[in-house]
């Protein structure tokens, strides 16, 4: 059998998927959870085969990197995922981050079966339309996830600048907030500022922004300093 893990945020959704796959002899449910902490938590004390992750979990991408880093036999396989803007940016930030392979929104139970035993054997899977728009940005013909500025807003404020270097580290609000020691809505506050100054709506676009040509770190600039 194969031990599933899944993570995902609406409790009713995540319930009803749970009650679906338990009828599936070829997998074993060992855990599920609706936060990217919890995916952590629970990957590194069930170490699963497979770990089905909603990519609308907050901090899905960060989550992510530290199950690949810490259980990196894990596959992790993203449901729930769209081929349009801004989902695209998550999908790419999600595939850099190791992802093994995608479900789209409209998938079936035998589809995320399907996935689930095909990733464990070394498969990708992915829908074709996802794959397709995946390698054209692969080949640099495709709409790029987000914009390419030459340098960073000048209306960030220092503290926005600190907090988009913690993003680009994969921290969390909750981790940001110890960091910096302030309050997690503070926290709230400054990304939503930093990606509406940034002209983006996710934080691994935002990342992208401060990794580009001519920004902070494209530029060879350094993070700056914590307080």
């Amino acid at each position: 059998m194969i031990d599933v893990l899944l993570i995902a945020p609406v409790r009713v959704y995540r319930e009803a998927t749970l009650e679906a796959l338990r009828s599936q002899p070829a997998l074993l449910l060992v855990g599920s959870g609706g936060t990217a902490a919890e995916a952590v938590s629970a990957a590194n004390r069930l170490r699963p085969s497979v770990l089905l992750l909603d990519l609308a979990v907050p901090d899905s991408v960060a989550a992510v990197r530290s199950i690949r880093s810490g259980t990196p036999d894990t596959r992790l396989l993203a449901f729930g995922v769209e081929d349009t803007r801004p989902t695209r940016e998550v999908i790419i930030a999600a595939a850099q981050a190791g992802v093994a392979g995608f479900i789209d929104a409209g998938h079936s139970l035998q589809d995320m079966v399907a996935a689930i035993t095909g990733v464990v054997r070394g498969e990708a899977p992915c829908p074709p339309r996802i794959a397709a728009w995946l390698l054209r940005h692969v080949q640099g013909a495709g709409t790029p996830p987000g914009p390419v500025r030459g340098e960073l807003p000048a209306s960030l404020t220092a503290r926005e600048r600190e907090v988009l270097f913690l993003i680009a580290e994969g921290l969390s609000n909750q981790q940001i907030s110890e960091r910096l020691v302030i309050g997690r809505a503070t926290v709230k506050s400054h990304v939503h500022a930093v990606l509406r100054k940034l002209g983006v709506t996710h934080r691994e676009a935002a990342v992208r922004v401060l990794r580009s040509p001519g920004g902070a770190e494209g530029a060879g600039g350094e993070a700056p300093p914590r307080g």
